[in-house]
């Protein structure tokens, strides 16, 4: 029976990646699981797109929304990100799945949301080539 290549939750894997290391680089939890109703900042992350690299790798297209109640907060928080995910090429992983690249295709911009008033949103989009699963 033939191998099936599928490719990985890249979502859950920016997800654990913030959870882990956010915290460790002084800027508090991701908080990407949570409503706004909860807490007074939290990350969104949408996949939006990518490519098959090649065979093996999958190359999808991420935005990342950080959101807080202060702009520099938001502001900060999104840069923050950014540098984390950006390093997931130099550690080889994020969040357990095997990274190869990433690229940051649109750096942290001021991006406000008419839907959720009083909040701040900054976002930044990256593009990451990872390994996929076998299955």
């Amino acid at each position: 029976m033939t191998e099936l290549l599928i490719a990985e939750d890249v979502e859950a894997a920016v997800i654990l990646e913030l959870e882990q290391r956010l915290p460790t680089a002084g800027w508090g939890a991701a908080n990407a699981a949570t409503t706004i109703l909860t807490v007074d900042e939290f990350f969104r992350v949408i996949v939006v797109g990518g490519t098959e690299h090649d065979l093996v790798i999958d190359n999808p297209t991420v935005v990342v929304e950080g959101y807080a109640k202060k702009e520099v907060r938001a502001s900060r928080r999104a840069a923050a990100a950014a540098a984390i995910l950006s390093s997931c090429a130099r550690t080889g992983s994020m969040g357990g799945v095997t990274c190869y690249k990433v690229q940051v295709a649109g750096r942290p911009q001021n991006y406000p949301n008419p839907a959720v008033p009083g909040w701040f949103r900054y976002q930044f989009t990256i593009s990451a080539d990872l390994r996929m699963a076998a299955v």
